[in-house]
């Protein structure tokens, strides 16, 4: 991906809703509130037809929905943060996976977010505060089928040469430091009722179709500079892939499955040029396969398991820091060593392909050479 690909492909997609059933609409009810936890899953592999209608009603069958693990995640109160003076009007906070740290407030029956604090690889303070301004509209109450709703607000994001880590260029040479602004608009109908299928279970729902359009905006100074001046030119170093994950450049639509039975969005996927792309779905009770992760639980997950060779080590948890994947044979001796950087994030990804088909055992080590995790991992033939 160019430095340009990386950098155009922002956009803010992070909402949690709930909805209560009355005069046969679906409404928003309970905002969140201290003590509140959602299980969040990341589907896996490929996206398959899931739409199903009878008897009049509409039925969305999402029972291929494939994932290996599930992340716990915990409403507190905000005071419970250590980064709560940065946010001082927030009365909750979630704690997400990999440390990440989302700041809420409700008011007049709406819930808010002021932003957030994450882990990133490029900074040597190892922290990264994401503001909303205005405040980001998260979830409001009392919403009917056909109704039309919009949100607007912006992510603000500041990078300084004097916080990059070494071999880190996020910031064109000439300048000291970059702000990046990334306007959002929301265009949101509330497209259908009907009844979502999914790990074994049916629960009824509403489906919120959202054409979210985001704006980049660029700026840059030097110490000596007062004030930030535009800076919109093409050849702009990469932003951390962390963060591209997150923030798209180009319009799209998510379309989100709320239900009364369950605490949040049921089911989001988004949707650009007719493709269906990120999907991530809430299950009260994780399915026996998966591995559930507590918001401040250290683990590693490997996937494909069984492999057919490409294999990727997922991370929970642990810091940006240079790693190093060692696989064994059943007898224990070493077989296979690959050496990753901070760059790489939390993702190991490599290729055992050339490896005899068996189980194997495989290590993730840190900078050290300490063993922090040693699970098994099965190759296969095609």
């Amino acid at each position: 991906m160019t430095k340009t690909q990386y950098f155009l492909n922002f956009a803010i997609v992070f909402f949690f809703m709930g909805y209560q059933t009355c005069m046969g609409q679906v409404y928003l009810s309970a905002l969140p509130k201290y003590g509140d936890i959602q299980y969040n899953c990341e589907h896996l592999s490929k996206v398959e037809p899931f739409m199903v209608s009878f008897d009049n009603k509409e039925n969305w069958d999402f029972n291929f929905l494939l994932s290996y693990w599930s992340i716990k995640e915990v409403y507190k109160e905000a005071k419970s943060s250590k980064y709560y003076k940065l946010f001082p009007s927030a009365t909750l906070v979630l704690y997400k996976m990999d440390s990440e740290e989302e700041f809420y407030y409700i008011k007049n029956g709406g819930l808010y977010s002021l932003g957030k604090v994450i882990d990133v690889t490029y900074n040597a303070k190892g922290r990264q505060v994401i503001r909303y301004e205005p405040h980001k509209l998260v979830m409001v109450t009392n919403k009917k089928l056909g109704q039309f709703y919009d949100n607007g607000y912006k992510a603000i994001l500041k990078f300084a040469q004097k916080d990059m880590l070494d071999g880190f260029t996020l910031i064109p040479e000439k300048y000291d430091s970059i702000f990046v602004e990334v306007s959002i608009r929301e265009n949101a109908k509330i497209t259908d009722e009907g009844n979502v299928i999914y790990s074994n279970s049916s629960k009824k729902v509403q489906k919120h179709e959202v054409v979210v359009t985001p704006l980049v905006k660029i700026k840059v100074k030097n110490q000596n500079d007062l004030n930030w001046k535009p800076y919109d030119k093409k050849y702009l170093t990469t932003v951390p892939e962390e963060l591209t994950e997150q923030i798209f450049n180009q319009k799209y639509t998510r379309v989100d499955f709320v239900s009364p039975d369950y605490k949040g969005i049921l089911l989001s996927y988004t949707m650009k040029n007719n493709t269906i792309g990120n999907f991530y779905y809430q299950d009260e009770e994780p399915s026996p396969y998966m591995r559930n992760i507590n918001f401040d639980t250290f683990d590693a997950i490997a996937n494909p398991n069984p492999t057919t060779g490409n294999v990727s080590v997922r991370l929970f948890n642990y810091p940006f820091d240079n790693y190093s994947l060692e696989l064994y044979n059943v007898v224990g001796k070493k077989i296979f060593s690959k050496a990753f950087t901070r760059k790489s994030g939390r993702n190991l990804k490599t290729d055992i392909s050339n490896l005899k088909k068996g189980t194997y055992l495989y290590s993730v080590l840190d900078a050290n050479g300490r063993k922090l995790i040693t699970k098994r991992i099965s190759l296969i033939g095609t």
